[in-house]
């Protein structure tokens, strides 16, 4: 791409092409000529938490899988609480990790139901589910800070 077509780019559109260059110049080296990276992480176990279109409060949501999606989210979030991390470090290491949502299933009308894949080997220790339940094994006082909602 010449500097006149990356001088046009605005907005997204130029936030994901100084992405892709910085990754690929990391990945290549400093010697290296730029080019797109292909390396993408490859995970074989993973953690599944399924939800299905019923919200908190109990209320059956007709097929939705934004709420069942949700729903996954939160169970995972929960899980990782009793490993010791805060709610708000388990929902971090949700929307950082190479976690996959997948719409597992639209035909079980009325429900919606939707899982997220979260890889074990991100982890430094065993997150598998286990006959003794699961250890602590975060101490977790230090928060992530979170803005006030208006």
């Amino acid at each position: 791409m010449k500097l006149s077509t990356f001088q046009t780019l605005t907005g997204q559109a130029r936030r994901r092409f100084i992405a892709a260059t910085c990754a690929a110049l990391v990945m290549a080296g400093p010697d290296a000529s730029a080019q797109q990276a292909t390396i993408t992480p490859n995970y074989k176990d993973y953690l599944i938490f399924e939800g299905i279109s019923v919200d908190e409060k109990g209320k059956q949501h007709y097929l939705d899988v934004h709420i069942a999606y949700r729903q996954a989210c939160l169970n995972a979030i929960e899980y990782l609480k009793k490993f010791g991390y805060s709610g708000a470090q388990a929902y971090a290491i949700i929307g950082t990790a190479p976690c996959q949502g997948h719409i597992s299933g639209v035909v079980d009308i009325p429900n919606a139901c939707a899982t997220l894949w979260l890889p074990t080997e991100i982890f430094d220790f065993d997150v598998q589910p286990s006959v003794d339940g699961p250890i602590l094994h975060v101490k977790g006082g230090v928060d992530i800070p979170l803005s006030p909602d208006r």
